[in-house]
């Protein structure tokens, strides 16, 4: 025959400094998820940012300049948006072809 074993549980504060080790616990899991949620936001966002810009920037690929409609589009997408209202610049840049 199996042994009865009785199981109680423990909260914060008993079992001589058991709460303490709990709450270093939840303060790292607390930290480790605001930062995976920071990262996966920014990993978004950078996705987002290169969804809405690439097309555009493919201009600089034929000319040095962008066309009065890209122009426009970039006014569109950071002029009173709430995007525009998060990113405080944005520059495009060619690369060197060697």
């Amino acid at each position: 025959m199996g042994r009865a074993v009785a199981v109680q549980p423990v909260r914060p504060g008993d079992g001589g400094g058991a709460g303490q080790r709990d709450d270093g616990h939840r303060a790292f899991v607390t930290a480790r998820i605001q930062e995976s949620v920071v990262r996966n936001s920014a990993n978004a966002t950078a996705m987002y940012m290169d969804s809405i810009l690439s097309p555009i920037s493919q201009q600089f690929a034929r000319s040095d300049t962008l066309s009065p409609g890209a122009q426009r589009a970039l006014e569109e997408i950071f002029a009173d948006t709430p995007l525009g209202q998060r990113v405080v610049s944005y520059k495009f840049w060619r690369s060197m072809a060697c």
